[in-house]
């Protein structure tokens, strides 16, 4: 069986589909715009294409795509990032081969931040409370009209976080011990009481969806950012619309990232599952994890999102993801239906999660099978980046915990026996510090 996979080049999670597909026998071939990137630097990749990017010109993308298919006969097309998926979620029937989701309308309803939220409430999962944009402060004046001897009220506070270092809305997971939260606490969400201008930051600010492959030009990805207030937010919206995205304004929590990834059959019966507690992410406060361990499923969070699955309609990979607070009740951030980045975990632990998906896609039987704990996974640049910047207990010692934590981890990029992703991504430093 082949497989095609299609990204813009150094998606960590592609190149773990990458892995993983070939170990459980696929024939794997890699799309991208140019270069060597992760994936397609990979020893198990056998073809490489050139596949330009679907938000630069979904046209262009899809007659790539195709010849591919053609040419090499694949049967299943996966899109590594929102814009590939949606992308080929809309053209499905001009693809020429099995793209493995459920109908285009329970795609964008799934990944759609709003209705996620509307539909994770309904089956009894926490998410963050929505706080309504309109009632965000009045946007910064124009310094020019203000007298130099009054201070500007929109300056940042120089104590809260540098919102253009923060990536995803993913608070720090800095609470020791990789435990699952108490299933007991799992409840709908409290209804939004307040208007936003009483508000005190940080907020997360996302866009409903973070790609919009079908206008020509729109950026690859509309990031997630916690900004620090009401004003850092109003801006942060703007820019959001002015990138062609439809923004939602949340609370901020801190607390413990937490993630359930499971591939379900037609129906919403879960085949293949795995549990995760991150111990480190980046960027510090609201990042992806570099650290995390495998953890017991807990059977309320499992149960409760097979319900959401099934009411989204869901068919194949989807990650969930939680922030879990002080006060121990998980709350849903995010539901990623694709590859996502520490991926190789789960395939560490035993549970294949694209072989799964791959094998539902062409109609094979896949027997259920499930992570299990105690597995550790680093994404090991990520993690240096961290102890650069927090300095647990001193740089030095920092540093050296990062690399004593490497040995016995699954890497998502490192890998002795397939070195040349990580050679590929040093040389795409080295070549950025040069530029």
């Amino acid at each position: 069986m082949r497989a095609l996979i299609v990204e813009t080049g150094f998606s960590r999670g592609a190149l773990a589909a990458v892995r993983a597909l070939a170990a459980a026998g696929w024939e794997v071939g890699v799309g991208a715009p140019a270069g060597a990137g992760l994936a397609s630097s990979s020893r198990y990749r056998r073809r490489r294409h050139l596949v330009p990017a679907a938000h630069e010109d979904r046209d262009a993308f899809l007659t790539a795509v195709r010849r591919a298919v053609r040419d090499h006969g694949y049967d299943v097309v996966f899109g590594a990032g929102e814009a590939e998926v949606l992308a080929l979620s809309l053209l499905r029937d001009q693809v020429g081969a099995i793209v493995p989701h459920a109908g285009h309308r329970q795609v964008v309803r799934a990944i759609d931040k709003q209705e996620l939220s509307e539909a994770a409430e309904s089956v009894g999962i926490l998410t963050a409370r929505a706080l309504d944009p309109s009632t965000l402060a009045p946007s910064a004046p124009d310094p020019s009209t203000l007298d130099p001897s009054t201070p500007d009220p929109s300056a940042p506070d120089p104590s809260a976080p540098d919102p253009s270092t923060l990536d995803p809305s993913t608070p720090d997971p800095s609470a020791p011990g990789p435990s699952a939260p108490d299933p007991s606490t799992l409840g709908p969400s409290a209804p939004d009481p307040s208007a936003l201008a009483g508000e005190r930051p940080p907020l997360v600010v996302k866009s409903r969806l973070h790609a919009h492959p079908e206008r020509p030009g729109a950026p690859p990805r509309i990031d997630t950012l916690v900004v620090p207030g009401p004003e850092a937010a109003r801006r942060r919206v703007d820019e959001v619309r002015r990138l062609g995205g439809e923004p939602r304004v949340e609370e901020f929590h801190e607390g413990r990232l937490m993630a359930y990834a499971a591939v379900t059959a037609v129906g919403g019966r879960v085949v293949c599952d795995c549990m995760q507690v991150a111990s480190r992410i980046w960027p510090p406060g609201a990042g992806a994890s570099c650290r995390a361990e495998t953890v017991r499923v807990d059977p309320a969070i499992s149960g409760r999102a097979a319900r959401l699955l099934a009411a989204l309609g869901w068919f194949g990979l989807a990650q969930l993801q939680f922030v879990v607070p002080e006060d121990g009740r998980p709350r849903l951030i995010d539901l990623n239906g694709r590859f996502y980045g520490s991926m190789a975990l789960a395939t560490a632990a035993g549970a294949n999660l694209p072989a799964a998906w791959a094998a539902l896609a062409v109609g094979h039987d896949v027997p259920p099978t499930r992570a299990r704990p105690g597995v550790r996974y680093q994404w090991l640049e990520g993690d240096l980046r961290r102890a650069a910047v927090e300095r647990r207990r001193g740089l030095l010692l920092d540093l050296a915990g990062t690399l004593r934590f490497a040995a016995g981890a699954v890497h998502s990029t490192l890998s002795l026996r397939d070195p040349a992703p990580a050679l590929a991504r040093i040389r795409a430093m080295a070549a950025a510090r040069v530029r």
